[in-house]
């Protein structure tokens, strides 16, 4: 009988102090500095999207996107070119298009406007 006293008990406040709103299982993170970025998102703690590619979204409603690197937007047909992609010719002289990095295009003199008035 004593025993089962004590875990009621100690059952009862182990309960307690997982129902208390005053200290919560899991902090959430700070707003102390804004968020202006996949990269500072995330490390602020805020949770990945399982997308691709990922997206982090903050509480009052921004969603950022992580910006993938030229290697990466070269496996992206054009048709289907990603968020954070534009399309381009891969040379000033090519008449081809492929899916690269806003980066690369830009270095070719190709901007993002450019990529949007060729989309069909």
């Amino acid at each position: 009988m004593k025993n089962y006293v004590l875990f009621l008990l100690a059952s009862a406040l182990l309960l307690s102090g997982c129902i208390s709103q005053d200290s919560p299982l899991i902090e959430p993170p700070s707003a102390d500095s804004e968020i202006n970025s996949f990269d500072e998102c995330a490390a602020a703690g805020y949770p990945i999207m399982e997308s691709y590619p990922e997206q982090c979204a903050v509480p009052e409603g921004n969603t950022f996107t992580r910006t993938l690197s030229d290697e990466e937007c070269q496996n992206a047909d054009i048709d289907f070119c990603f968020a954070s992609c534009q399309v381009c010719p891969p040379c000033p002289e090519c008449s081809s298009l492929s899916c690269r990095s806003e980066e690369f295009c830009a270095s070719m003199g190709f901007s993002k406007e450019w990529s949007e008035s060729i989309k069909p």
